[in-house]
């Protein structure tokens, strides 16, 4: 099944929604069916949410508030369901990572025993999505969903349905970065990375408008979101650095660790806060305003 995640020139605007979100709806439901392995599968499925949930922010004011918070939060329970698997492959492996590059300081016994230990919390956490049967739940929300499809989106969407939906992410883009170099908190962190991703992918679903800009403005957006997420990452690893016992992680070593990751932490805010400000150096109605040009011009001349 090809995805393409963007609309094209020629297409009307609920034409190319409705194939995008079916897409990703297919694509969940694929998932479900034939797991590749359950890390990859929650990762997929998280990420196909995710571009959802962006799609969704996009023709919110079309669609109505309440058919919008309705579905947003649909697709927001499926990512919680799946999201402590998530964060414990990806500590698990960054762990091995940083040890296999000796740039974690503890002795080999001990950083095994960890790693048994948050592999074991891993392993629990999937038995659970197992016995709850999770992505059998899924499937049938994501079919629910397709076969409702246009019903959910019967509009015919405006000249400036685009702008509209891009202006109020790129607005709390900007917010949470200022925020974010106030006070640096963790939670603030975090809401400036989804809004980002949110952002990258409606810049990769008007992609084909513009491709030159579009595809130099998104690179440079998940750099941010990369280095965001690796950020969160660490945030994670530190979560579990904290609660581990000390018979498996001794205090030494806890501290040993904890001080390693702060200071990568700082490392990656020292370096994307040039770039985020570079993304969001526009006020949002003078960057929507261009995007919105860009958007009905660009369809001008695909059409």
């Amino acid at each position: 099944m090809m995805i393409r995640y963007t609309i094209d020139t020629h297409e009307e605007l609920q034409t190319g929604v409705i194939r995008v979100m079916e897409e990703q709806l297919n694509a969940i439901s694929n998932q479900c069916d034939i797991p590749e392995t359950i890390d990859i599968t929650v990762h997929k499925i998280r990420k196909h949410c995710r571009r959802i949930r962006a799609l969704l922010r996009i023709i919110r004011y079309d669609i109505g508030e309440t058919s919008f918070l309705y579905q947003n939060a649909k697709y927001k329970e499926i990512a919680i369901k799946l999201a402590k698997a998530r964060d414990l492959n990806v500590v698990i492996a960054y762990l091995a990572e940083c040890f296999e590059a000796e740039e974690i300081n503890i002795n080999e016994e001990e950083f095994i025993s960890f790693i048994e230990h948050l592999s074991s919390i891993k392993e629990a956490e999937i038995k659970l999505l197992m016995e709850k049967d999770s992505l059998h739940y899924i499937k049938q929300e994501v079919k629910a969903e397709i076969d409702n499809i246009y019903n959910l989106y019967p509009i015919d969407f405006g000249p400036k349905t685009v702008s509209k939906g891009i202006y109020q992410v790129y607005k709390k883009c900007g917010n949470y970065m200022a925020l974010s170099q106030r006070m640096l908190d963790d939670k603030t962190l975090h809401k400036l990375r989804k809004e980002i991703k949110y952002l990258l992918y409606q810049m990769q679903l008007c992609g084909e408008v513009w491709p030159s800009f579009f595809a130099s403005y998104s690179s440079d957006l998940k750099t941010v979101a990369d280095a965001l997420g690796n950020d969160h990452n660490l945030v994670e690893a530190i979560k579990y650095i904290k609660e581990v016992p000390s018979d498996v992680l001794s205090p030494e070593s806890k501290i040993i660790l904890l001080d390693t990751f702060n200071y990568e932490r700082q490392e990656i805010h020292q370096e994307i806060w040039p770039l985020v400000g570079k993304l969001f150096a526009e006020k949002p109605q003078a960057f929507v305003k261009r995007i919105n040009s860009y958007w009905l011009i660009g369809r001008q001349v695909g059409a």
